[in-house]
């Protein structure tokens, strides 16, 4: 089960960028025709939509900016009305507000759909869904658009575009080749994934596919691979842990028995022996004790002081078939010796940043998170597989946290919150931070409220130990009262992993430094300088009579920006945001810019463009020159790390070369 989440809001930018060749589509395998609704609509294939919804078959995009997908399911006997409840249930938004669920007809087909908007990093999205049966298949037609956009009706368009057509569905295996694509500590070339943190692999075998970033969010957020069966239906979780100094048979089977909250297992009786690498593992079948038409398969094992824990689960009607395949799933499973583990690791030091994030207030890039509302910096320690969520993906975690970060190596996890001074003191802060988490008489306080230094300034820390469904943990605190704000730096682990680890969580806290003066974007004089996405850019421009818009639509602007000069004979347009999701690479954005531009421009174009190697902030980018109407057009594209930038430029009368130089060496890079 996939929902489509926040990686599908970059397309609301870049409506029309999608390819598709045809205005029709016949799936004789799904049993549907689809057809553009209308001028300006786009038909996309499987490979098209899966860039952005990776278990989707086709999809569709309006010209204003409306999209849907349809994804089809092997779920036999499945219950329709809770399973679409649980589909509803698992769509991951902020302030999710439903605004409808009712029973519905599809062609004469019962069905349900329900209306739900809600937040995703600030954007305000509306999705319509509408879910139905043919056979032993569900269907999902997922509409969704911005929310000033959701008009009463505008998934309507999409719906009728889509018809059943006649025979028997019988889906197909859709083995997906995850692009490569890199996190830290992991990467993943040609399909295979491999983590020099945690030292795993997965090899999918036949008709398995690795998922990774968002799409493994949406399935564990704390699961460090996954993988994904279609026909039937099947979905793997392996979730990591480092557990020093654990009595390993007492962990293993409080692993076993730990899960998801709502899930309340209860033991089928079912097991499968397997082997990974030298391991031999049982794994035990569980029924989902509230949703029976669910079944798990669990194994647990250690590798040296990693615990760790394979989760399949599948549709009880489809169980003959999952049993079937899991097999080659744990087969997937690979661990990886040192040596290979050194050369990923050598492999992942040299590639681009792997966290590379915006949001409305904050910034992730180059290893520094700047937080533009809370006032403070972070800089990660270098060499070092720290991992940091921002955003939506903190909050996730806890739901006041500013950050969240977690080193899989070391086993440790660490949270920021951060909150109005009012009339906290450092002392009476961090009392009430402690006494809260510990108690009065917190035990195993071993440096319980010591003065420190943190960015020149005074900081209180304290560590504890808590136990926790039997296990025990420990916890080191720093607070810190400044410029307005109270600081909680919160990290946490099982007490050796901590214990092991006191030197690294104190190279971390060292990383924190406080600033009131920064500011995420400064228009001023013809300046844009933008710390979110990391460019200044003051533009040469030749003549009289230029104007400055940010024309960056509400729908983007906690991804990006776009800022345009415009005069009479010539404009200049920069365009920058942030990728989202494994895939969106240079290659991805060359292609969409192409294809926008081709859409823009393409009845009026007099040549295909130019392309040719060029420049921006002396970095390597790709330049095409074309001539469309009156007007010649240049467009620099630069991909850096998991930014892009875009710096067009369009001249009726002709801009000199010199000029044209000008305004592209006015662009620069701020860190």
């Amino acid at each position: 089960m996939r929902i489509v989440g926040s990686t599908a809001l970059l397309l609301l930018l870049l409506v029309g960028s999608v390819h598709a060749d045809e205005n029709v589509l016949e799936d004789a395998e799904y049993r549907f025709r689809l057809q553009s609704p209308g001028p300006g609509w786009r038909v996309m294939d499987s490979e098209a939509i899966q860039a952005f919804v990776p278990d989707a078959v086709a999809g569709l995009l309006s010209p204003r900016g409306v999209w849907c997908a349809i994804i089809a399911e092997s779920a036999p006997g499945v219950e329709l009305e809770g399973f679409t409840r649980l589909v509803l249930d698992n769509m991951g938004l902020e302030r999710k507000n439903v605004e409808a669920f009712d029973a519905t007809t599809v062609q004469g087909k019962p069905g349900f759909r329900f209306v739900v908007s809600g937040y995703v990093e600030e954007v305000h999205v509306r999705y319509v869904n509408t879910m139905f049966r043919n056979g032993d298949f569900v269907f999902q037609l997922i509409c969704w658009t911005a929310y000033e956009r959701a008009t009463k009706g505008f998934h309507e368009p999409a719906l009728r575009a889509f018809t059943i057509t006649p025979g028997k569905v019988t889906g197909r295996s859709r083995t997906r080749k995850v692009p490569d694509s890199e996190g830290v500590g992991w990467l993943v070339r040609d399909g295979t994934f491999k983590s020099a943190a945690l030292r795993v692999a997965v090899e999918p075998q036949k008709g398995w596919g690795v998922a990774v970033g968002a799409e493994l969010e949406e399935m564990n957020g704390d699961a460090e691979v996954g993988l994904v069966h279609s026909v039937p239906d099947v979905y793997m979780v392996l979730i990591v842990e480092r557990a020093v100094g654990v009595d390993k048979k007492t962990y293993a089977e409080r692993a076993m028995n730990s899960w998801a909250e709502g899930v309340d297992p209860k033991p089928n009786g079912q097991t499968l022996k397997a082997k990974v690498g030298p391991h031999d593992v049982t794994f035990q079948g569980f029924a989902h004790g509230t949703n029976t038409e669910f079944e798990f398969l669990k194994g647990v094992f250690f590798q040296g002081d990693l615990c760790m824990q394979a989760l399949f689960w599948y549709g009880v009607s489809s169980r003959k078939d999952a049993l079937a395949v899991i097999p080659d799933g744990i087969q997937s499973l690979k661990l990886l010796s040192e040596e290979e583990t050194r050369l990923v690791a050598e492999e992942l030091e040299r590639g681009p940043d792997p966290e590379n994030q915006v949001g409305a207030a904050f910034a992730l890039r180059r290893g520094l998170y700047r937080d533009f509302e809370a006032h403070f910096t972070f800089q990660k320690p270098p060499g070092e597989y720290w991992r940091v969520h921002a955003g939506m993906g903190a909050r996730a975690r806890n739901s006041d946290a500013r950050l969240y970060m977690e080193h899989p190596t070391l086993g440790i996890s660490g949270l920021v919150i951060v909150e109005p001074k009012g009339q906290f003191t450092n002392e009476t802060f961090h009392e009430v931070v402690t006494g809260s988490m510990f108690g009065k008489e917190a035990p195993a306080v071993t440096e319980g409220g010591q003065q420190i230094t943190l960015d020149g300034g005074k900081a209180l820390a304290t560590q504890s130990n808590l136990t926790t469904q039997g296990l025990e943990l420990r916890y080191f605190v720093v607070t810190t009262v400044r410029h307005g704000f109270a600081y909680q730096f919160i990290f946490y682990g099982l007490e050796p992993n901590v214990r092991a680890s006191t030197r690294a969580i104190a190279t971390v806290v060292r990383g924190f430094r406080f600033d009131n003066t920064m500011k995420a974007q400064i228009v001023k004089d013809g300046l844009v300088s933008d710390a979110r996405l990391g460019f200044g850019f003051k533009p040469s421009l030749p003549g009289s009579g230029w104007r400055h818009r940010d024309m960056t639509p509400a729908s983007i602007a906690p991804i990006g920006t776009f800022h345009a000069w415009a005069q009479r004979d010539g404009a200049v347009m920069l365009m920058a945001l942030c990728a989202m999701q494994p895939g969106q690479d240079g290659a991805w954005f060359r292609n969409v810019m192409a294809q926008t531009a081709k859409q823009r421009f393409g009845p009026l174009l007099r040549s295909s463009p130019t392309m040719s190697k060029s420049t921006l902030a002396g970095l390597p980018a790709d330049r095409q020159t074309w001539k469309a109407g009156d007007n010649t057009n240049e467009m620099f594209l630069l991909t850096r790390d998991r930014t892009f930038y875009a710096l067009f430029i369009m001249h009726k009368n002709g801009f000199t070369a010199e000029q044209v130089e000008a305004i592209r060496g006015a662009f620069k890079l701020l860190d």
